[in-house]
């Protein structure tokens, strides 16, 4: 976004645009690609992977894009609009997590005593 000075701005850190194909948000120096921009810019992403999701990802931590006033300490921004339904909620939600690798169930132990019948 820009801001009312003129300079871009992304969460809470200031936005450069380099002609390397580089930015700079705040002290963190990013190459930019297709997928990434994506990720960044659009309304709704389609052609990314998980290496993307990764620095996207980074991005949102250290910028604070994702919360609230982009405060640390803040709620996650939650809206019913796709990238936050598609991408963002499933970045941080702790329970199915995109980037991490599943298990299998987990053996629960089984009630051996009689069941009680009520009518």
């Amino acid at each position: 976004m820009k801001n009312v000075a003129g300079n871009w701005r992304y969460g809470n850190n200031k936005l450069k645009f380099n002609r390397d194909n580089t930015i700079n948000i705040g002290n963190i120096k990013l190459t930019m690609t297709p997928a990434l921009c994506q990720l960044m810019f659009h309304s709704k992403p389609q052609h990314y992977t998980k290496r993307d999701l990764i620095k996207y990802k980074d991005i949102l931590i250290n910028t604070n894009a994702h919360k609230r006033h982009y405060q640390p300490g803040a709620q996650i921004k939650g809206t019913k609009a796709f990238k936050y339904q598609r991408v963002i909620r499933p970045l941080f939600n702790k329970k199915s997590n995109l980037l991490t690798k599943g298990s299998g169930l987990s053996l629960k132990s089984l009630d051996t005593r009689n069941p009680i019948y009520t009518y």
